[in-house]
């Protein structure tokens, strides 16, 4: 559904929301996450799905824009769970971590994938 005509308005919005959903990832005070029993025995926290806000992103804005910002809730609530989070920060707070990406595996890319990368980069730069 495209809702703006002119180009310039419909990029201007999507900074807009962008930065909107950016600093609603980031608050602390909202924790979109329920916690249910598997199988009887192990308890986990996943996505509430019922989520009045969560909600509201998928009527508005669709599923694209919906599994963007799970997909961005679930890795930082996956961080802020570990032992490295435990060991580098306030873990009440909610925080961006830069990772490496590999865009052609869809996954965090390995150091030496990073390394070689690098590497390359400066061997054409010459």
């Amino acid at each position: 559904m495209n809702r703006y005509k002119n180009n310039k308005k419909a990029s201007s919005e999507s900074v807009k929301l962008c930065a909107k959903w950016q600093k609603e990832i980031l608050d602390s005070t909202w924790h979109p996450f329920k916690i249910v029993e598997v199988e009887g025995k192990e308890i986990q926290e996943v996505i509430d799905e019922n989520d009045p806000k969560l909600l509201s992103l998928k009527n508005d804005l669709g599923e694209e824009a919906y599994v963007a910002v799970v997909t961005a809730l679930k890795e930082l609530h996956e961080y802020h769970n570990s032992d490295d989070a435990k060991n580098t920060h306030n873990s009440s707070e909610k925080q961006v971590i830069p990772k490496i990406w590999d865009p052609q595996n869809g996954r965090r890319a390995t150091v030496t994938e990073a390394l070689k990368y690098i590497s390359n980069r400066v061997i054409k730069m010459r």
